[in-house]
């Protein structure tokens, strides 16, 4: 080694700080490479300035919910200068709470930020929920709570279960399981609802309607996810049956469920029949039976066609 260890210990935080010469720092790499005790302190240095970086962030976190905590202390003060007790004072306190978690809560997280304002956004607010449910005097605070639950994991547990390293063979059934968790929710919703409801005449409509509803939410997904054919002859099969979904349980007026069935199926009608035209092609020149994403959007299609392919719901 050139140089000791003691004049390259002393260049190293200019080295983190950016601070040192191109060949100060050619210096320290050189003698890093070849010394495992300067490179332990040179890792250790690191782990302490991205600390520092982070300092900021959590004090502008912490700044805001200090903000958002004014309110709070002062209507607990009114709260029990008037009442001589806390009741309301709950209500502001989880109704803040609700604000204050996503906003503090990125700038406090170093990684996965977005996971975890969700995940504190929705513990709040059921919080909140619940404070309303319990001093409101009402027993709706499940199919409020169900609610918010089936909202957010259709949206986001596609993404969460993306980002995970799961095992097989979980790792290629990341759309099955968001369907299953989305079910069970739906479900879970309707009997919550039930409580509101008249058992003669609540139970046999709401189940026969929520099966329906999500048989054909399966079926689209099914075809989607497993069906071996490329993404306009999806795209054909999806919207023909949504305008057979609408026509058969009638989701629009009389004056418009027909016109839905007929633009469905005309629509539809096109996707296959370009896509039965675009798999006899490929297979006639022995090529493979997924369309091209760059084809794709040259025809026009691409704003539908991609969720159609199977590549798709295999990342997810």
């Amino acid at each position: 080694m050139q140089y000791p260890c003691d004049t390259v210990k002393d260049l190293l935080p200019l080295c983190h700080d950016n601070a040192c010469s191109d060949s100060s720092r050619r210096i320290v790499e050189e003698h890093l490479s070849e010394c495992e005790s300067c490179k332990a302190a040179s890792e250790r240095l690191g782990g302490g300035t991205r600390n520092r970086k982070n300092r900021k962030p959590v004090a502008a976190g912490i700044c805001a919910a200090g903000g958002l905590a004014v309110p709070v202390l002062i209507s607990l003060v009114i709260n029990l200068v008037t009442a001589h007790a806390l009741n309301w004072f709950f209500l502001v306190l989880t109704a803040m709470t609700t604000i204050a978690l996503p906003v503090a809560v990125p700038f406090i997280a170093a990684r996965r930020r977005w996971l975890y304002a969700v995940t504190s956004a929705f513990a709040s607010w059921n919080l909140f929920l619940w404070a309303c449910a319990r001093y409101g005097h009402g027993g709706w605070f499940a199919a409020a709570s169900l609610s918010s639950m089936l909202v957010l994991t259709s949206v986001f547990a596609p993404l969460v279960l993306r980002s995970l390293r799961l095992k097989k063979p979980f790792s290629r059934s990341k759309g099955l399981i968001t369907m299953i968790i989305d079910t069970a929710l739906l479900y879970a919703l309707i009997v919550a609802c039930g409580k509101y409801g008249n058992p003669e005449t609540y139970w046999k409509p709401a189940l026969l309607i929520t099966t329906a509803c999500a048989l054909f939410a399966w079926l689209l997904f099914a075809v989607i996810r497993y069906a071996k054919f490329n993404g306009l002859i999806k795209a054909g099969v999806c919207v023909i049956s949504g305008g057979l979904f609408a026509c058969l349980f009638q989701l629009f007026s009389v004056k418009f469920f027909l016109f839905f069935f007929l633009a469905g199926c005309a629509a539809g009608g096109i996707f296959l029949i370009t896509g039965i035209q675009k798999h006899r092609r490929e297979a006639g020149k022995g090529e493979p039976g997924d369309v091209a994403q760059g084809e794709l959007k040259q025809q026009g299609t691409a704003f539908f066609v991609p969720c159609c392919e199977s590549n798709f719901w295999n990342r997810i």
